[in-house]
């Protein structure tokens, strides 16, 4: 019974801005929701006992895993000697938590009433840092006799070696009592990377 809603935008333009330079805008906007309750059954490893079947409550919090936001703005020059370069800033923002369902039932919630301020931190969904990188690349045509071909390409991404944490997840145990004893793992972004493709064609 989960239920999701994804709504969104899409815009890109491209242009010539002199001879041989051009000029790349890409953006994206999104809204990922969960928009239903679901069912979900608890059973125990290496068993076919089922401990529980309980309502999770998701309505209105975001799925998690990928950038609501998102955009990139770019420039590349291709020279009449069969070379090119080409820089790209890339921004990223709106990433949620995956959350754990069961921190969205009723069980979750037993023992604390209205004004309990645990109430909050069991049901919170956290937010990850916005984030940008910068890509970079430079490649070269070469031309070997008649019909051979050698491509070159460098490229480095992630230049500015940004390692933000760009997926996060809550732990399915948790302790409502102590949240924090248990806190979300999280996936960090790679430092700068460097590749060099060789292309041969006949």
């Amino acid at each position: 019974g989960v239920g999701q809603l994804h709504q969104g935008v899409e815009l890109g333009v491209e242009g010539e801005i002199v001879t041989g330079l051009t000029a790349t805008a890409v953006g994206t906007w999104n809204n990922f929701l969960y928009n239903s309750k679901a069912n979900a059954t608890i059973s125990i490893d290496n068993d076919a006992s089922v401990i529980s079947d309980r309502e999770v409550y998701l309505q209105g919090y975001h799925v998690g895993g990928t950038p609501e936001i998102a955009s990139t703005i770019g420039l590349k020059y291709n020279g009449k000697q069969y070379y090119w370069i080409s820089v790209n800033f890339n921004y990223y923002a709106n990433l949620y938590v995956d959350v754990n369902p069961d921190r969205h039932t009723g069980e979750a919630l037993a023992g604390m009433d209205a004004a309990d301020p645990r109430i909050n931190l069991v049901l919170a969904q956290d937010r990850l840092d916005n984030f940008y990188t910068l890509d970079a690349s430079i490649g070269k045509s070469f031309r070997i006799g008649g019909k051979y071909y050698i491509n070159l390409n460098f490229s480095m991404n992630n230049i500015l070696n940004n390692k933000t944490a760009i997926y996060a997840y809550q732990q399915l145990r948790y302790d409502n009592m102590n949240i924090e004893k248990f806190p979300n793992k999280y996936s960090y972004m790679y430092g700068a990377q460097y590749f060099l493709n060789v292309n041969f064609r006949f």
